[in-house]
């Protein structure tokens, strides 16, 4: 997964930068889903954003790993995805 965002990233950046654009924008795409997930299950927006705070506070990865290309980037990002997709089937009724 890491060489598909590599090769996705050379199409728009070259050098350096190609090797971190997906990076960030998978990053910001993880935590616009926990946010997601978490203004689902809670009305209370003061207690949503408390939990939302705290959440993605307590991945110290994501700060530590900010810029740099790991497995544990897209890893992040496709459970938030399941998570959210699974949540989505659950709440239907078929």
């Amino acid at each position: 997964m890491v060489d598909l965002l590599v090769r996705i990233n050379s199409w728009f950046f070259n050098g350096n930068p190609g090797v971190r654009f997906m990076t960030v924008l998978l990053q910001i795409a993880t935590l616009v889903l926990t946010r997601l997930q978490i203004e689902r299950r809670h009305t209370n927006i003061r207690q949503s954003a408390l939990l939302f705070f705290i959440v993605s506070a307590s991945l110290s990865m994501f700060a530590i790993y900010g810029f740099t290309t790991t497995p544990d980037v897209p890893l992040l990002f496709f459970t938030a995805l399941l998570l959210y997709g699974y949540k989505s089937f659950l709440e239907q009724e078929r």
